[in-house]
């Protein structure tokens, strides 16, 4: 059952009818200015909302077209001389003088070896980037969010086993072949360079180097995985690029505010009124204002506001009705219990009318909280 909590405060009545009359005007007029400061809604402890987001298994493989352009024994010398081996041991171990003096000679031309056989600070950085993208031959391994269509970083966390008719699954907006066997993207997909860049560069390559580099992308299980993330209780961000549709339930509260001043005379309203509309002459000017006063409570708009404790939802306007909601929408129960604590206004009654509701709101996947983030 709702819980109404007021503060008692004493009702203030003029010894002046007219003066009352007037005062019992203003608290109105004091409604009208009022804020969400009045009206405090608590909800009982309730359990995180959460969506589940799918993912693929990738593997990502990195080159750099100016590396492929090179040959494997250019490689080969450049990587050595980096190790400080000296050029007549390397010259040993290839082992064909004149294949090696034509390489050594390429690469002094192309500014990466010295005449002393030293790499320069250019051939420093190829040996470097050859060593670095080594351990990439094989490719890295990754997961695409199906949601984002992003890629990240495969972390140690676990997996949730997820039935495919869940309904908190966020959407899988990948593009596959009819075949299910490829992406139909290029295949350097999305942010993959973006997100090696950030797993193997360490130094301050050649801008040259850096845009030499390409990336492929191979899906190695077309299997879906989930992981889980909380909704935190926050305003929802509405400009984002990556915007999740939650079904929110709510309570829709409608105040609507009385006289207590008129309370005295309510059983003799009706005749006021009736006279009023035989002959308005026969009333007073007191009846009149009486009669004012009852019209200004009847017409004075109640206050509305919804709330949730799932998401900030104050501003939200747009309310959908149970049958409306889509077939696999996410959607967000909240608690039912919950205490509503109005600010007393001086000379008016308040009147609570609740109703449980669903409200069509948007927030951008960033704000989404890994599970150990929620912990407080």
């Amino acid at each position: 059952m709702d819980t109404i909590i007021t503060k008692n405060v004493n009702r203030a009545v003029g010894n002046n009818n007219r003066l009352a009359i007037t005062n019992a005007h203003l608290c109105f007029d004091q409604v009208e200015t009022i804020d969400d400061g009045y009206f405090t809604v608590t909800y009982g402890k309730s359990d995180p909302v959460f969506v589940y987001v799918p993912y693929v298994r990738v593997n990502i493989k990195c080159k750099s077209s100016i590396l492929d352009k090179m040959s494997v024994l250019s490689k080969y010398i450049i990587v050595q001389l980096k190790k400080k081996i000296a050029s007549s041991v390397i010259e040993f171990t290839v082992g064909l003088y004149n294949s090696y003096k034509d390489e050594i000679n390429t690469l002094i031309e192309g500014g990466l070896v010295n005449q002393e056989y030293n790499l320069t600070s250019l051939g420093e950085y190829y040996a470097d980037l050859i060593e670095t993208l080594k351990p990439l031959e094989y490719g890295k391994n990754a997961l695409l969010n199906l949601f984002t269509n992003k890629l990240e970083i495969e972390v140690n966390e676990p997996f949730s086993n997820v039935d495919e008719n869940e309904d908190k699954l966020l959407p899988d907006r990948i593009l596959f072949s009819q075949t299910g066997k490829y992406l139909l993207r290029n295949e350097n997909y999305s942010n993959s360079l973006e997100l090696i860049l950030s797993m193997i560069i360490q130094d301050e390559y050649p801008k040259d180097l850096i845009e030499s580099l390409y990336t492929t992308v191979k899906i190695q299980s077309y299997d879906k995985l989930y992981m889980k993330r909380i909704i935190p209780f926050v305003k929802p961000n509405t400009n984002g690029t990556n915007l999740i549709d939650l079904y929110v339930c709510a309570k829709k509260f409608v105040i609507k505010y009385e006289s207590e001043y008129l309370d005295e005379m309510r059983d003799c309203l009706d005749d006021l009124l009736r006279i009023k509309n035989r002959d308005e002459k026969m009333l007073s000017e007191y009846s009149l204002e009486i009669i004012d006063l009852h019209q200004r409570e009847e017409n004075f708009k109640p206050i509305e506001f919804i709330k949730s404790n799932i998401l900030n939802i104050e501003n939200s306007k747009e309310i959908v009705r149970v049958e409306d909601i889509p077939e696999h929408a996410i959607v967000c129960k909240s608690a039912n219990e919950y205490k509503l604590q109005i600010e007393k206004i001086i000379g008016l009654r308040h009147v609570v009318n609740v109703e449980g509701c669903y409200v069509r709101v948007s927030m951008d996947y960033s704000q989404l909280l890994f599970p150990e983030d929620n912990n407080e």
